[in-house]
């Protein structure tokens, strides 16, 4: 029976983890190519919504959460694509300190997916994951009344004497999942490969050749000022996206930016008008975001396109009776006398 009612979605990715298996399909399997996060956001919510039976527009992620350790030093080449990718794919990114290493990085992810499956009252968590370190949290997670999925992976990966080793996502915890998934299988089908996957899956780079260094990229358009319009792309539990009717590029806007309505009155496909700004973390945001009235649907129709109104039934005014007059009644003249009725009263002569 299809459940038509919202359907709330969390997803919590290990970086540590995650790292590892994009580095496998970008040597081993998809030259070139990245397994993109907001992809695999997009493919777990059609996947959640065909499993628990749930309206696809009903179901909604609502929690994204990437964490690693923190790095040092300027991002560069892969590494770089995938904080692209991060950002365009609406995951929040949290860093672990340095020191606290893997299971520092372990115990955050724990703390914030039981967090906001308490808080949220999620329906449906997404762990993306190798450890046995997360069986605790998957025990919680199915305790508070949550579907747990989890993505299995087997690839190879490096070890530290410079060859390779199998890893894989633990069986103990894939055994703990409501819907374990394994990817390996799914990627092999090749349906999902495209739509996964940034870049051309299995074209291997060019071999390396001297060539003249090409010409400096154009630099990025800058954005108009003022007042902007757009079209709202999605709307999660808190943020949503909106895409620039400038550049058609996704941008990303907070609830509290949101004017004029609340963040849920938006829909997919709405028009709206905001502006530019920069989140905490000097990316750019959208503020101000509020619908856009239709002004043909609001304006009052000028003269011509008012229908003329039809005249109302005339009904004649009944006929009036004027008030009869009595004219006064006149006195009766005494009638006439007669010559013989004189004749025949007494003492006539």
């Amino acid at each position: 029976m299809v459940t038509n009612r919202p359907y709330k979605v969390g997803i919590f990715i290990d970086g540590g983890f995650y790292k590892l298996v994009l580095a496998h399909y970008l040597q081993d399997q998809h030259k070139g190519a990245l397994l993109d996060p907001g992809a695999l956001l997009d493919w777990c919510r059609g996947e959640i919504a065909r499993r628990a039976e749930a309206v696809s527009n009903l179901c909604r992620i609502v929690e994204a959460r990437y964490v690693r350790v923190a790095a040092g030093g300027r991002m560069e080449g892969a590494e770089a694509r995938l904080e692209g990718m991060l950002r365009r794919g609406g995951i929040l990114v949290q860093e672990a300190p340095r020191d606290a290493g893997q299971r520092g990085l372990e115990v955050a992810l724990s703390v914030e997916a039981l967090d906001a499956t308490l808080r949220l009252g999620l329906d449906g968590v997404v762990l993306v994951a190798g450890s046995t370190s997360y069986l605790p949290l998957a025990r919680k997670v199915t305790a508070a009344g949550a579907a747990l999925m989890v993505l299995g992976f087997d690839i190879s990966a490096p070890d530290r004497k410079g060859g390779s080793r199998r890893l894989r996502t633990a069986t103990a915890l894939l055994d703990e999942a409501a819907w374990p998934v394994p990817m390996a299988k799914v990627i092999a089908d090749g349906a999902a490969s495209g739509a996964l996957f940034s870049g051309a899956p299995g074209v291997a780079p060019p071999a390396a050749k001297r060539t003249p260094a090409p010409a400096p990229a154009a630099p990025e358009a800058e954005a108009p000022s003022g007042t902007l319009t757009g079209t709202i792309a999605d709307v999660r539990e808190r943020m949503g996206f909106l895409t620039e009717d400038w550049n058609k590029r996704r941008l990303f806007f907070h609830f509290s930016a949101v004017v004029g309505a609340s963040l849920h009155d938006l829909r997919s496909g709405d028009r709206v008008e905001y502006e530019r700004g920069l989140d905490p973390r000097d990316r750019p945001c959208g503020l101000k975001v509020r619908p856009v009235i239709d002004e043909e649907a609001t304006s009052t129709p000028s003269a011509s396109e008012v229908p003329a109104p039809e005249p109302e039934a005339t009904t004649e005014p009944e006929a009036t009776t004027e008030p009869e007059t009595t004219e006064p009644e006149v006195a009766a003249e005494p009638e006439a006398t007669t010559e013989a009725e004189v004749a025949a009263e007494p003492g006539a002569t």
